[in-house]
């Protein structure tokens, strides 16, 4: 059955005519240097793309029509991301937004987290479907259907995950706590208590030896050793108001500010993935219930980037 995050605060009614007018303020045109910033957005539907360096937005409406988009990632030209209101995976090109298989995974659970490791994409569910599943990232085909199935007991639903090596790491949101599991299945938990007595935990993105945990209650992202679970900083970064997701670019880390989640009142900070130093807190604005992040550089120059067309050979 399809059921709906327990992870976010309360939302106060929506207005569609408001909706309406905040998408209507238009894309702006870019230079393909530098990288981008693809960003779900859970109560408007919608999936944008932004400037990493400057926030400026590439496309507030990316991709529209989305039901209840958790999280996003990419790899290569191919952009993945959840439709947790419908039970889907759909993929996009990254590049145009056009779209490539509305249903690469279909079942009758939610989908909310996705990690991508070589050709095999991890998917996690909640609720009565509780579990981590495999699948290959090319063509949707199942390759486990039950690769971490919950084992702490009531409450012990995989949400946002990240894949390192052989080990898939699990935020469980109303435990409090990160798991460790094995990729090759049938293998025992390597540590479902690998990082407890969290505040809140969603977003969870690694960084060298470094693993982030964004705590939603708690407003905050922490920062643990990725190896041993170690708690490093526990206000990495502070002061946020209901974060959700995290990503990681180089020097930069990313976060995604839920807040209440009405219309416009979302953004994206961003911050030193070192010093967890501000950047800019509020890199991006105006959005509606921010969640997934991902980012990839831009496409390679082409000669029409310069206003060139190639010719045929003669």
């Amino acid at each position: 059955m399809i059921s709906f995050p327990r992870r976010f605060p309360s939302i106060p009614a929506r207005s569609i005519p408001l909706l309406a007018a905040a998408l209507a303020l238009g894309a702006l045109p870019l230079s393909v240097h530098g990288q981008v910033l693809f960003v779900t957005n859970y109560t408007s539907g919608m999936l944008g793309k932004y400037d990493a360096t400057t926030g400026a937005t590439i496309n507030a409406t990316f991709i529209s029509g989305l039901s209840n988009p958790t999280d996003v990632k990419v790899s290569g030209s191919t952009l993945f991301t959840t439709r947790s209101g419908v039970g889907r995976v759909t993929t996009y090109d990254a590049n145009t937004g056009a779209l490539l298989n509305f249903a690469l995974t279909d079942t009758s659970y939610s989908p909310i987290g996705l990690a991508l490791s070589g050709n095999d994409l991890f998917v996690s569910f909640t609720s009565t479907g509780a579990a981590i599943n495999e699948y290959n990232a090319a063509t949707g085909a199942v390759i486990d259907n039950n690769l971490v199935i919950p084992i702490l007991g009531m409450g012990d639903y995989p949400e946002f995950i990240a894949v390192m090596g052989s080990s898939i790491y699990a935020v469980s949101f109303d435990l409090d706590a990160v798991g460790v599991f094995s990729t090759v299945p049938d293998q025992p938990a390597i540590n479902p208590a690998f990082i407890t007595g969290l505040n809140g935990p969603n977003g969870i993105a690694f960084s060298g030896s470094n693993l982030f945990v964004v705590n939603s209650r708690g407003g905050t992202v922490s920062q643990y050793d990725a190896a041993t679970g170690a708690l490093i900083n526990a206000s990495f970064v502070s002061g946020l108001n209901w974060p959700t997701g995290v990503a990681v670019s180089g020097s930069r880390l990313y976060v995604s500010i839920y807040g209440t989640g009405a219309i416009g009142t979302g953004s994206v900070g961003e911050y030193d993935s070192t010093t967890g130093a501000v950047i800019n807190a509020s890199l991006v604005t105006g959005l509606s219930g921010p969640d997934g992040l991902a980012s990839r550089p831009r496409r390679p120059r082409s000669p029409s980037d310069f206003g060139f067309r190639s010719t045929g050979g003669g």
